[in-house]
């Protein structure tokens, strides 16, 4: 019998943020894909969301638009959609300049998750492990 695609997930992590920021900086992140699975088939959608501070728990800014010219929306919606099921790299923001905004730790996250599927709605579909990595933005 073939293994559930599901039961083992891709390993995904942030690179390229750094530790802190101020308003004018450049930001370049991308997004490492590893470990899919050799089963697994399929295309995956890729997430991407933030958490900005002071802010509800339960209130995120979904990345859309492009690695160079990004939107977040309030509305949950992927980034990026029907990708392979293949180890990659994406570029999430390039060359973004932070621009004047409320001090504080920002918190960015992303998934892979079956293509189609919404992650807040039915997480048995995720394709990946959920990353997370924070940021601080220096008056």
């Amino acid at each position: 019998m073939r293994p559930n695609p599901y039961t083992t997930q891709a390993t995904i992590k942030f690179v390229g943020l750094k530790e802190a920021y101020q308003a004018g900086d450049t930001l370049n992140m991308d997004l490492v894909v590893e470990n899919f699975p050799a089963y697994s088939h399929g295309h995956f959608d890729l997430w991407a969301a933030l958490h900005a501070p002071n802010t509800p728990d339960a209130q995120f800014g979904f990345l859309t638009g492009t690695s160079s010219e990004p939107l977040f929306t309030l509305e949950p919606q992927s980034f990026q959609g029907a990708l392979e099921t293949v180890d990659s790299q994406y570029h999430l923001l390039k060359d973004f300049t932070v621009p004047l905004i409320e001090a504080g730790e920002y918190v960015f996250y992303a998934l892979l998750v079956e293509n189609g599927a919404n992650p807040l709605e039915e997480s048995q579909r995720n394709r990946s492990v959920l990353a997370v990595q924070s940021t601080t933005v220096r008056d």
